[in-house]
């Protein structure tokens, strides 16, 4: 029964700090882009 848990004897926790890794991911990747968007933006209006 405990096997398919991961060793986390919580859900309510353990969805928590999925969701958070989730948001913090797609944030990451948010802001990652926005540089490259205004790197490649500067880059073009410099040419």
């Amino acid at each position: 029964m405990t096997r398919g848990s991961g060793g986390h004897p919580r859900k309510t926790s353990t969805f928590d700090e999925e969701w958070a890794r989730v948001v913090a991911g797609y944030g990451l990747a948010a802001v990652v882009y926005l540089f490259i968007g205004h790197a490649i933006a500067g880059r073009l209006r410099r040419h």
